[in-house]
């Protein structure tokens, strides 16, 4: 795990390949898929070139927004009296 606490892990799958099981992975453990975004591919159709590169944006709305809820509540409550 580097410094900031993303953890990388090498595949041994094409860029495409690994999305896809990622992403089976993900619905099958209950979670959601909110976006898939290839980075490669919006490159190409502005005529430019990236290696191939695709985020997937996923999670649990039922887990992760009280996750949320509270961490803006904390936010807003714990202001430094000055």
């Amino acid at each position: 795990m580097s410094d900031d606490g993303l953890i990388t892990i090498l595949s041994g799958f094409a860029v495409p390949e690994t999305i896809d099981r990622l992403e089976a992975t993900v619905a099958s453990r209950a979670m959601q898929v909110f976006a898939r975004i290839d980075h490669a591919g919006l490159a190409a159709r502005v005529g430019m070139t990236l290696r191939p590169t695709e985020l997937l944006i996923f999670g649990n709305p039922s887990a992760g927004t009280p996750l949320i809820r509270d961490r803006v509540i904390r936010e807003k409550t714990n202001v430094d009296d000055v």
